[in-house]
């Protein structure tokens, strides 16, 4: 009886095995098939408001580099 109970949960998980194994390689297929497709650039009309939060608590060996990195952003300075 013991067998057989675990007989049956080792089929339920190699069921489920299969079925994961099945999925990821339907992802692998997609991916393969879609790698070369050119990536069209989305140009906007109107770029929308942003906030930039800066981390700076207890980071004072990153401030000098952060601000530089935040100064040379290429976006529109009124948004």
């Amino acid at each position: 009886m013991l067998a057989l109970g675990i007989l049956i949960i080792y089929s339920f998980l190699i069921f489920f095995i299969i079925l994961f194994s099945l999925g990821q390689l339907a992802l692998l297929i997609t991916f393969l098939r879609y790698r070369n497709k050119a990536n069209h650039k989305i140009t906007l009309n109107s770029y929308p408001n942003i906030t930039i939060q800066l981390p700076i608590y207890n980071e004072r060996f990153v401030i000098e580099r952060l601000l530089d990195s935040i100064s040379n952003l290429n976006y529109p300075k009124k948004k």
